[in-house]
């Protein structure tokens, strides 16, 4: 097992392979992983266990919206794995600004998004501030709604839809 910064080798000997740099004579590894050597071509490189990918514009994530304000909504985010790996991302929380929520004019954010809901979003923006998130598209919303009156939790088969605990009719942005 190599961790970064092992020696791997005399740059004399080897040719720095993947994972590598080669620095003073040396070979040294840049990423954890497994140390690999072929002798008959006087290589050797790092097997990285996994590579995390960032976070990028499109990917998909799940959110639990954490609070929302006139024109912007707070959500703790995490991506969903592509391709059997899940992208690394520094920051938990994203914003979703009301223009993101559904095609046309949403006067009152509160009418399609409440503190608790779970959604479904795209990554539409990634800048120093923040990250930022649609639920525009047919495929992104609520997933799983909070009742906005008795707390439970609970899901709509369309926009509209009354909580089975206390009948409590609300609307949501859904996904179709």
């Amino acid at each position: 097992m190599a961790i970064p910064g092992d020696f791997l080798g005399v740059s004399e000997e080897f040719v720095s392979g993947e994972a590598t740099v080669e620095e003073a004579g040396g070979i040294y590894a840049v990423a954890a992983g497994r140390k690999m050597k072929d002798e008959s071509a006087r290589k050797v490189w790092v097997a990285p266990r996994k590579i995390a990918r960032p976070l990028a514009v499109g990917d998909l994530v799940y959110g639990l919206v954490q609070d929302v304000y006139d024109t912007v909504a707070l959500v703790e985010i995490s991506p969903v794995p592509v391709g059997g790996r899940t992208p690394a991302w520094d920051n938990r929380m994203a914003y979703l600004r009301i223009s993101e929520v559904k095609q046309g004019y949403v006067e009152h954010f509160r009418d399609w998004l409440r503190i608790g809901d779970y959604i479904r979003g795209r990554i539409v923006e990634i800048k120093p501030l923040g990250t930022y998130l649609t639920i525009k598209e047919r495929d992104l919303g609520v997933v799983k709604v909070l009742c906005a009156r008795c707390k439970e939790g609970h899901s709509f088969s369309g926009e509209r839809g009354a909580c089975p605990a206390c009948g409590f009719s609300e609307q949501r942005k859904i996904p179709a």
